[in-house]
C-alpha cells in the first residue's frame, strides 16, 4: 500500500473488513499491522490504528509492522497485549535474514539476539534452496500445461542453467542436472538445522515462525515444492530442531590445524520437558576414526521454578577449549543424558588438518601487487620472493598478484606480465581487485570477452557452489561444497560472461530466485603459460583459516608445476593477441 489520498480509508476498510471476518475463528491468535514497511505516512496510520483495531476485538494481541523496518522500533512498541491500548516495548520483533554461509559470528548473533527485558521473536527467517529446475519443468509437461505462464518462466531458467552446464562441464560433478538439483534440495536440510540449533539455544528467543512453507514467488524458499514435494530431509531436521528437548551444541573454529585449540559449547533447551532435579550426563569428542579423545561427565541440574517466573527457554551445561592433537579429519563433538531424560539433537562437527609442509614450495615467487603482509607470509613459510619485474625473463616464473600495487596500472605493465605469461609463467590472480580499471570491474582482465564480476550474495536466495576434483582442491572435499568446510572463503562474487576456461575448477549457480551463476576459480592459457582467476575468499583468509592456507599452498604447487620446463620464444602474432585482449598499441 502506498501513500494517497485514500490510503487511510482504504487500510481501515482493508483492516475492518478482515477483523470482522475472522475474529470470532478460534485458531487466529493475534492480528497484525504491515510486514516490512518503512518510516511513512503508511507506517505512521499504522501506528494510530491500534484504537480502532480495539473497537473491534480487544481479546487478542496485535502486532505492529513485522521485521520493525520502520526504525522507531526503539520508542514505538512492537506490540499490544490483550486489552491494551498502547503499543508495548517489550519485544524485539526481528527478520534476520543474514548472509549464507553462516559463520562463527552470524551464529552467535541469532545465539544472543534480545535480551531479559525485550525478548526476541523472530517473525521471519529461513535458508531455501535452488528450484529443481527439471522437475517443475516435467511436472508442467506432465499436465500439458508447459506454455502456462509460469512453464515457461521456469524452462527458460533451466535453459540458462543447461548451457552454464555443458559449458563448465559441470557432468564431472554432479553426472546429471537432475543430481545437481537433489543436493542443493538436500543440502538445504542441514542449513535449516544450523538455523535452529543457534536459535533454540537462546534464552531470549520466545518465538520463531520459519519461512518459508512452500516454494511461493517462484522461489525455493520452502520446506517442500511448489508442486508440494517434501524437500529430503527437510522434515526430520525441522523435527529434531523443534523437540521440545534438545541438545544444541557449538564447536568454534570449525577448522583448525593440529595441536590448535577447539571452543565447544552445550546448551540445553527445554519447554518444561523435563522435571526439575539433576541428571547426569556425557559429553565426548571422537575423531574420524571413532576414537574417544576428550571425554567429560557431570551433574547437571534442571532448576526449580521460582514463584511467578517461566524456567528458561535454554539452560548452558558446558563451555570449555579443548586441544586436539590427534589426527586429521572430522571429529564430532556429542552429548547425552545417562539416564532420566531423552533428548534430540547433540552432536556437531569440526575438521582438523595437518600443518602445512616448509616450504610450501621450493620455486621463488615472483609478487605483483603490493601486499607486505603475504609476502611475510610466505616467507615465514619458507617461500621465497621476490617482486616482479619486467626485466629480460629467464626461466618459467610463478607470479603471484594481489591487491594493486600503490602507483597506477598501465596498460604497459600489464602487457609485460603477460609476456612473462606467454612464455610459459603461470599467474594466479588471488583477488579480483587487480583488474579493476577506473570504475571498469574487469578493465584489465586479460580476456576479450570480459564478462562481469558478478554479485552472487547468498542469503534465504543463495546460489550452490560446486568443485571439480583437481590438484588446486588436492586434499579437500570436492562436489557440491560442504560449508562447514567452506564457509569462510565463500565469496559474495563470481566471473560471469567470459569466455570459457580452458579448466573449469568451481563455480556456482543460484536457480533459487531466478537465475544467475558465475566462476570463482577457473584456469585459461595464454601462449605457452596459463594464468587462474579466482573470487574464492583465500587471501582474506590466510593466517587465520587452515581451508584457505590449504588452497593457497596448492595453489603454489599447480603455478609451480611447468616450472621445469624450458623458457619458450614469444611465439609469432603475440602483438595481435594483445590487442585482442584489449592491450594493444
Amino acid at each position: 500500500l502506498g501513500d494517497s489520498p485514500k490510503m487511510a480509508e482504504r487500510f481501515d476498510d482493508s483492516v475492518g473488513s478482515m477483523i470482522r471476518r475472522d475474529r470470532n475463528h478460534p485458531s487466529v491468535v493475534m492480528w497484525g499491522l504491515l510486514n516490512e514497511t518503512s518510516d511513512g505516512p503508511v507506517f505512521k496510520h499504522a501506528v494510530s490504528s491500534l484504537p480502532f483495531v480495539r473497537g473491534l476485538d480487544r481479546t487478542r494481541m496485535v502486532m505492529l509492522n513485522s521485521g520493525r523496518f520502520d526504525g522507531q522500533a526503539e520508542t514505538i512498541g512492537s506490540l499490544s497485549n490483550p486489552g491494551s491500548e498502547v503499543w508495548e516495548n517489550v519485544l524485539s520483533d526481528l527478520h534476520p535474514y543474514r548472509r549464507v554461509p553462516h559463520t562463527a559470528p552470524i551464529i552467535e548473533e541469532f545465539r544472543t539476539m534480545g535480551s531479559e527485558d525485550r525478548h526476541a521473536f523472530i517473525s521471519e527467517y529461513g535458508i531455501g534452496s535452488a528450484v529443481d529446475l527439471v522437475q517443475v519443468t516435467r511436472h508442467y509437461e506432465q499436465l500439458g500445461k508447459e506454455n502456462v505462464e509460469d512453464a515457461r518462466f521456469y524452462r527458460d531458467k533451466l535453459n540458462r542453467f543447461l548451457e552454464d552446464w555443458k559449458a563448465w562441464g559441470m557432468a564431472e560433478v554432479f553426472g546429471r542436472p537432475e543430481d545437481f538439483f537433489a543436493e542443493s534440495l538436500r543440502k538445504m536440510a542441514g542449513q535449516r538445522l544450523l538455523g535452529l540449533n543457534a536459535i533454540r539455544s537462546n534464552p531470549h528467543a520466545v518465538g520463531y515462525s520459519l519461512t518459508g512453507t512452500v516454494d511461493q514467488g517462484m522461489s525455493g524458499e520452502g520446506l517442500f515444492t511448489t508442486f508440494r514435494e517434501l524437500k529430503p530431509g527437510t522434515v526430520d531436521a525441522v523435527f529434531e530442531g523443534l523437540a521440545p528437548v534438545r541438545w544444541c551444541l557449538f564447536a568454534e573454529p570449525v577448522n583448525l590445524n593440529q595441536g590448535g585449540e577447539v571452543g565447544i559449547e552445550a546448551v540445553l533447551a527445554n519447554e518444561d520437558a523435563i522435571q526439575p532435579g539433576n541428571y547426569p550426563v556425557s559429553f565426548e569428542i571422537f575423531d574420524h576414526d571413532n576414537n574417544l579423545v576428550w571425554e567429560r561427565h557431570l551433574d547437571f541440574t534442571i532448576p526449580e521454578r521460582d514463584s511467578g517466573n517461566e524456567p528458561p527457554l535454554a539452560l548452558p551445561a558446558l563451555k570449555e577449549s579443548v586441544h586436539i592433537d590427534g589426527l586429521p579429519g572430522e571429529y564430532r563433538f556429542v552429548a547425552s543424558f545417562d539416564h532420566g531424560a531423552a533428548a534430540a539433537g547433540g552432536q556437531t562437527i569440526f575438521h582438523v588438518y595437518s600443518p602445512l609442509p616448509l616450504p610450501l614450495v621450493e620455486n621463488e615467487v615472483m609478487l605483483w601487487g603490493e601486499d607486505p603482509p603475504l609476502s611475510d607470509w610466505l616467507n615465514d613459510h619458507g617461500v621465497k620472493t621476490r617482486a616482479f619485474t619486467p626485466s629480460e625473463q629467464t626461466s618459467r616464473e610463478v607470479i603471484l598478484t594481489t591487491y594493486p600495487p600503490a602507483t597506477p596500472i598501465t596498460k604497459e605493465t600489464f602487457q609485460e606480465l603477460l609476456r612473462h605469461i606467454a612464455r610459459g609463467s603461470t599467474a594466479i590472480f588471488l583477488v579480483p581487485d587487480i583488474f579493476k580499471k577506473n570504475s571498469d570491474l574487469v578493465g584489465w582482465l586479460p580476456l576479450a570477452q570480459k564478462g562481469s564480476l558478478a554479485t552472487l550474495r547468498g542469503w534465504l536466495y543463495h546460489k550452490d557452489e560446486w568443485v571439480k576434483r583437481h590438484p588446486i582442491f588436492e586434499g579437500l572435499p570436492t562436489g557440491m561444497m560442504d560449508y562447514s568446510v567452506y564457509r569462510e572463503v565463500i565469496p559474495d562474487v563470481a566471473w560471469s560472461g567470459q569466455d570459457v576456461p580452458d579448466e573449469v575448477v568451481a563455480g556456482a549457480n543460484d536457480a533459487s530466485l531466478a537465475y544467475s551463476s558465475g566462476l570463482m576459480l577457473s584456469v585459461y592459457k595464454l601462449g605457452e603459460g596459463r594464468f587462474i582467476l579466482n573470487t574464492l575468499r583465500i587471501r582474506e583468509n590466510i593466517g587465520t583459516d587452515p581451508v584457505a592456507e590449504k588452497l593457497f599452498a596448492n595453489l603454489l604447487s599447480y603455478a609451480a608445476g611447468e616450472s621445469d620446463q624450458p623458457l619458450a620464444d614469444s611465439h609469432e602474432g603475440f602483438e595481435e593477441t594483445l590487442k585482442n585482449l584489449g592491450f594493444g598499441e
